[in-house]
């Protein structure tokens, strides 16, 4: 069983943010496949296939573990098992990356995921979001601009592939789909 899971916040405020890709990930890979986040259960909501679960926490991005946490356990899944999918400033508009392990990087919600996991080896799926001048708390709850929704628009298909990728083979197969 893997367990995907897309950070952001929840509500209509933050619906359109930066920090909300995770969510927006997920939401592209559901309605590729015609799956519906339905069930409610460890402050998120999630679809549960027969071979993966899709998620999405409501707790704010600041506390994603208290809701990747419970779940994984419930359902016995290692974490190697897990991918987190999230925006990365680090990263240009328009450009992903896959990991199976590391810091957080100074993502607030990776950082709550690997304290409550207790373990850095967690994979993840990170989606640029690119730097600003400004505040980054400022440029992470801020829209993007049409031509940043234009860059992400050209590799959300790639972005589902990896998903699909990881489900089928982990970490190793969805790190050859994003860089083919």
């Amino acid at each position: 069983m893997k367990l995907i899971v897309g950070l952001g916040n929840p509500g209509e405020e933050y619906e359109a943010t930066r920090h909300n890709l995770g969510f927006k990930v997920i939401d592209a890979f559901s309605h590729k496949h015609g799956l519906k986040l339905k069930k409610k259960k460890y402050t998120g909501i999630y679809y549960k296939g027969e071979d993966f679960i899709l998620a999405k926490p409501l707790t704010f991005m600041n506390l994603s573990g208290n809701f990747v946490q419970p779940i994984a356990k419930f359902y016995k899944i290692k974490t190697e098992d897990i991918l987190i999918v999230y925006d990365d400033m680090d990263l240009p508009v328009g450009s992903a990356r896959i990991r199976s392990k590391g810091s957080s990087g100074g993502h607030n919600g990776m950082s709550d995921i690997i304290l409550r996991l207790g373990t850095e080896e967690v994979p993840r799926l990170k989606v640029g979001i690119g730097r600003s001048k400004n505040h980054s708390r400022n440029h992470v709850l801020g829209n993007f601009t049409k031509l940043q929704i234009s860059e992400l628009n050209k590799i959300k298909d790639k972005l589902t592939d990896t998903i699909e990728a990881f489900i089928e083979g982990g970490v190793e197969s969805a790190n050859k789909k994003i860089n083919s």
